[in-house]
């Protein structure tokens, strides 16, 4: 496996637990990985960004136009990471339905450089399962359920329940589950 990922959103959203769901599942398949994590004023809800490679890379930043994933918690930093999407590569984006009225001029340039970009209410269905802090598993579980996916959703639901600390592992298991599901109606719609 060869991977580039950007998982961006605001401070307690999880991004890092994110970001430690993934080079975990990469570890366990044996595979090389490599991190950055940017912190910002995270503790105030401020800007969190981490980079992840997976593979035989020396620098752990990933340079814009080069992720082939970008997982965005926040909507706004989501339009901030697009750049560093490849051609080709794809965004998953949490926000409402309807909410994420992406600027109409952006939508020529993702679609020149076929970037899919990916949109899920993680926070509705993280409060579903019965807390919001669960979006971070919601999205996981959505973007490992698109087929280009470097990561087998397989593996990373078993990194997920691995890692999850006890009184958080059902609730995160469930919010992958919902976030598959999310992501299987979205496919339908698609075809």
């Amino acid at each position: 496996m060869k991977a580039q990922v950007v998982i961006v959103g605001l401070g307690g959203q999880g991004v890092l637990f994110a970001s430690k769901v993934l080079a975990h599942t990469a570890l366990a398949l044996d595979e090389e990985v490599i991190g950055s994590e940017t912190h910002g004023m995270s503790q105030r809800g401020g800007p969190v960004a981490a980079h992840l490679k997976v593979g035989p890379y020396h620098s752990p930043l990933v340079r814009q136009g080069c992720a082939d994933l970008v997982l965005a918690l926040d909507a706004v930093e989501a339009v901030r990471y697009l750049p560093f999407a490849r051609p080709g590569g794809l965004c998953f984006v949490n926000a409402p339905a309807g909410s994420w009225g992406m600027d109409t001029s952006l939508k020529p340039f993702l679609d020149a450089l076929g970037i899919g970009v990916f949109q899920v209410d993680a926070d509705r269905i993280a409060l579903e399962c019965g807390s919001p802090a669960a979006a971070n598993a919601v999205l996981l579980g959505f973007a490992t359920a698109h087929p280009a996916s470097p990561f087998p959703a397989e593996a990373v639901a078993a990194t997920l329940a691995r890692i999850s600390p006890a009184q958080f592992r059902e609730l995160n298991m469930r919010a992958f589950e919902l976030g598959q599901g999310a992501f299987a109606q979205v496919r339908a719609t698609l075809e």
